[in-house]
């Protein structure tokens, strides 16, 4: 149902013309257009039959990988951040100190988008071996950079390439022992 104090009534011509267009389906009252209830049995498929459960499934891990790789990408956006406040942090000015709180902000907004991501990359392709897998990587890597900072973004890169690499993806997929 429309409002009709939002539209105006179309001319009479062109509502005759809609009526013996549609076998009276529409109908203008003093308010409001009116549009009978339709069965849905006799809706037209919207994609009769041109979706198929593979193309679905490649659709979920299309969607899934975007996870990762923005997951992969707020990594190494918080570890850049997190040197350059370091960096900002030792210089004896204010407006240096401010941009070192700014940066930190921005490697904690990094971190919760990564995490989110990655959830995200967990709930569309469960993988707990391949999770916990990276999950100790990214440990490791926290616990580098907590202490070396500025070893931070070398730090990430290294552990991507970990995690990336055939070894880690057979022991991620269980085929490695």
């Amino acid at each position: 149902m429309q409002s009709q104090r939002v539209f105006a009534l179309p001319p009479l011509d062109l509502q005759s013309y809609i009526k013996n267009n549609t076998n009276n389906t529409y109908s203008w009252g003093g308010q409001s257009i009116q549009i009978p209830a339709i069965p849905v049995a006799n809706l037209p498929s919207i994609m009769s039959g041109s979706v198929t459960p593979e193309m679905l499934e490649a659709k979920r891990n299309d969607v899934a990988d975007a996870a990762g790789w923005v997951s992969t990408q707020s990594g190494r956006v918080g570890a850049a951040a997190t040197a350059y406040a370091t960096y900002l942090a030792s210089q004896p000015n204010a407006a240096s100190q401010t941009g070192a709180i700014i940066q930190l902000g921005i490697a904690g907004t990094a971190t919760i988008v990564g995490f989110g991501a990655s959830a995200f990359e967990q709930i569309l392709r469960p993988n707990p071996r391949g999770f916990a897998f990276d999950s100790m990587v990214d440990m490791l890597n926290f616990y580098i950079s907590e202490r070396f900072p500025m070893f931070g973004p070398v730090a990430t890169e290294i552990g991507e390439s970990v995690k990336g690499s055939d070894w880690a993806s057979s022991l991620k997929s269980g085929d490695g022992k």
